[in-house]
């Protein structure tokens, strides 16, 4: 049978062409002097780096070649940026460019093809540059400090897995982040002498510590949850005379929420404490030596990252809501009213095309006593139950919060509800959430579709024939799983880039990627029985519902071969399936033209399926390329 390309799907005509093909902006950073932004956009059809002032003028992209841009930084001497660029999306196999400001220069300076690359923060004076990479031979493993003025490097030392937060003010040592999935913490390493030294001491240690940042005088601010359900922000002190590390001293909490995020100025005065509270996003901006914190107005719903101007003159803020997509904005944090003003570039506005849905939370108790709390997008002016879809965010460490999400408002556009839960295993609702899906629990995450599904269907949301199912990543996993646990509730299922063998997902995923994940599913050495228990394709003999399996070919992440043994297990079972793959894309689906033809299949798919009533026509793929085409040119 041959298998669909994107090329070969149909594309239905409403509204939502314009929210899917929305361009937005993201992972900002202030240059040195807080006059101009390197930012990322996607508003020349894939991911990209691009510099401009604050009014939105003097555009520059960045040329690092076909790569997806997934990271840039500013060096402290404004000389030079980084790029941190994924051949073809793929985002296991990275590589590290370094560029000037205007566009020029550009070389690359870490990764391979066989391997991924990575950068940390500049230190704070000149253009010195921590990079590390790894590989499936070992010399393709290494981590260093490169000049990138003179091209000089040297080795920054500790030879296991580790990923830099920051280095100190003097340039003496890093501080470093080791550990897998949910045991993560933080170490120093000397750069002088090459010794690591532990931060904490022992027993204080249960819990995470994933976030750190030098302060001037040696001290570290962290986040961490250690002792805690919640993140929070700690403070460590130094500890010179041995490797004992020191008692972390609780500096923030917010009553309700947890701590996302934080950065610091280089002079140590003030720090920007991102929270999460129920799924939005409060910003507060702390003056480290009195304690006393400030909330920030004008935020969107859900912030992503927040960076000081290496002067401490500007915070910049990336963010999104339910009505715009990705965008900027910024203010003086010294200033009296602490007031985001909008940075004019691509996204962070509401596009224009039909109208856009405010989704409500909705929330309802396990069996087994856990809350479980989602995002319900509701179709407009619809009353009594509609057909309905569950989406699975992937992770697991991840969580749906309010923000734009247009292929949930083109689904419901469609005349199909969606619900966007979070399953145990999520973040954002404490520790012991997050971890009650490790090893055997997961049985447990599975129940928690059931239950949504349950829920949804005494409500009178949804009714018994309708209900569908749909995720990417772990939760095209837990799609799987739903679908062949409980085959009963599903009358269709889209799983995306999903894990549909645990065991053979750790024998053909790169090797750190498999490393980090033993911690979270087991380990396929000594758990080889129970993910084999987990696996939904060993379970396939009761998959009833119609599946559409989505993949970027170039995922190396959940390699292809998971979505490829679905379907045809599937196939060979006699279940109707299609499998959709993206040559040009890997684990998430970034170019927009990719977005749209993959939104209009998971919508005739789900139209076809579930059945609303009247589906709306269909028009031709190279009708919508050229509306897509039309918006990247209007944006």
């Amino acid at each position: 049978m041959t298998v669909p390309t994107a090329d070969s799907v149909p594309v239905i005509q409403t509204d939502w062409r314009a929210w899917v093909g929305a361009p937005g902006s993201w992972a900002a950073e202030p240059s040195p002097d807080g006059t101009q932004i390197v930012f990322i956009s996607d508003s020349n059809g894939f991911p990209r780096a691009w510099v401009s002032r604050l009014d939105g003028s003097g555009m520059v992209a960045l040329q690092t070649g076909r790569d997806h841009a997934e990271a840039v930084s500013w060096s402290p001497d404004g000389e030079w940026i980084a790029v941190l660029g994924a051949p073809g999306g793929e985002s296991t196999r990275t590589r590290v460019w370094v560029v000037r400001p205007d566009g020029r220069g550009a070389r690359r300076v870490a990764g391979v093809r066989s391997g991924t690359a990575a950068f940390g923060p500049w230190l704070r004076e000149g253009a010195v540059l921590p990079l590390s990479t790894s590989g499936r031979r070992p010399e393709e493993t290494s981590s260093t400090l490169l000049d990138v003025h003179t091209g000089v490097s040297r080795p920054l030392g500790y030879g296991d897995p580790f990923t830099v937060l920051d280095v100190r003010h003097d340039g003496g040592a890093a501080l470093v982040r080791v550990g897998g999935r949910g045991r993560r913490t933080v170490l120093r390493i000397s750069l002088r002498n090459g010794k690591v030294r532990n931060l904490i001491a022992p027993g204080t240690s249960d819990g995470v510590t994933d976030q750190g940042s030098f302060l001037p005088d040696g001290r570290v601010l962290v986040r961490s949850n250690l002792r805690r359900d919640r993140y929070v922000l700690m403070l460590l002190g130094v500890e010179k005379s041995s490797n004992r590390g020191t008692i972390p001293e609780v500096v923030a909490v917010h009553p309700g929420g947890e701590l996302d995020s934080f950065a610091v100025t280089n002079c140590g005065e003030r720090a920007a404490l991102l929270w999460n509270v129920r799924g939005l996003s409060v910003l507060e901006v702390m003056h480290l030596p009195s304690g006393r914190r400030r909330s920030v107005a004008g935020c969107p719903e859900l912030i992503d990252r927040v960076r000081f101007s290496a002067d401490g003159s500007r915070l910049v803020v990336s963010g999104q809501g339910p009505l715009a997509p990705r965008g900027l904005w910024h203010c003086d944090p010294r200033s009296s009213e602490l007031m985001l003003e909008p940075i004019p570039v691509a996204g962070g506005a509401l596009p224009a095309g039909g109208q856009l849905i405010v989704p409500v939370r909705e929330r309802f108790v396990t069996d087994d006593g856990l809350t479980i709390e989602g995002w319900l997008y509701r179709p407009a002016g619809v009353t009594g139950p509609v057909p309905t879809v569950i989406h699975l965010h992937g992770g697991p460490e991840a969580q749906e919060r309010m923000g734009f999400a247009p292929l949930f408002q083109a689904i419901a556009a469609g005349g199909i509800a969606v619900f966007a839960p979070n399953v145990r295993g999520s973040t954002g609702y404490g520790r012991a959430f997050e971890q009650a899906d490790g090893g055997a629990l997961r049985f447990g995450a599975i129940s928690d579709v059931a239950a949504c599904a349950l829920h949804l269907l005494r409500t009178g949301i949804a009714s018994h024939g309708q209900l569908a199912c749909m995720g990417r990543s772990y939760g095209g996993y837990l799609t799987l799983a739903a679908l062949t646990w409980h085959p009963e509730l599903f009358a269709a299922g889209v799983d995306i880039c999903g894990m549909s063998d645990l065991l053979t997902f750790f024998a053909d995923t790169e090797p750190w990627v498999a490393a980090v994940a033993t911690t979270k599913y087991g380990d396929p050495l000594t758990d080889a029985a129970l993910l084999a228990e987990l696996s939904p394709l060993r379970r396939f003999q009761r998959l009833r519902a119609p599946l559409l399996v989505v993949h970027g070919v170039n995922d190396r992440n959940v390699p292809v071969g998971e979505s490829r043994q679905a379907a045809a297990a599937a196939r060979e079972r006699g279940v109707e399936t299609q499998l959709l793959l993206f040559p040009d894309e890997g684990h998430e689906i970034a170019r927009i033209s990719g977005k749209v033809r993959f939104a209009a299949a998971v919508m005739e798919f789900l139209a076809r399926h579930l059945a609303p009533a009247p589906a709306p026509p269909v028009v031709s793929v190279a009708a919508v390329t050229s509306l897509a085409s039309g918006a990247l040119q209007a944006g």
